[in-house]
């Protein structure tokens, strides 16, 4: 048996402690990019279905422009700004729902395409990325295009 003095197991103790944080180093580089791997796969097989829907919709539907809002969708209020802060309220709590935090929200001027009882908003929000797909997917249904009524 060899014998070692302090200096020597002091050394090969610090080489093994590095040699293993390498090879853990390595082992968690390459499941994170499993990770990402996995999620990129799974976010092109989302695209592909999502287009995949909006063209054999387009097709179904014959139609050109937008499509109108369920009657549920209306806002019921007196004046144009009641309606607006109506709608933002009822978007920040399903942006809530989601997880997401809404960063700032605002009524956009109305244009010449817009009739006179639309309001659009613009909002920014905050959605961690792996709450990303959930989000985008059931906005669609949470969050109608809404329209506002005398």
């Amino acid at each position: 048996m060899i014998k070692l003095n302090r200096d020597q197991a002091m050394a090969i103790g610090a080489l093994s402690v590095l040699a293993l944080i390498c090879v853990l180093a390595v082992g968690w580089s390459l499941l994170a990019r499993s990770d990402a791997a996995q999620e990129l796969g799974d976010n092109r097989d989302l695209l592909a279905r999502l287009e995949a829907r909006r063209a054999s919709g387009a097709n179904s539907s014959g139609r050109s422009g937008p499509a109108r809002a369920p009657t549920a969708a209306f806002v019921n209020a007196s004046t144009q700004g009641q309606a607006a802060a109506q709608l933002q309220a009822y978007f920040a709590t399903a942006v809530g729902d989601q997880h997401a935090t809404l960063i700032s929200a605002g009524v956009e001027p109305t244009s010449r395409e817009d009739g006179p009882d639309s309001i659009r908003i613009q909002a920014t929000l905050d959605i961690p990325c792996r709450r990303c797909r959930p989000c985008c997917i059931s906005s669609k249904a949470a969050l109608p295009m809404y329209s506002w009524t005398r």
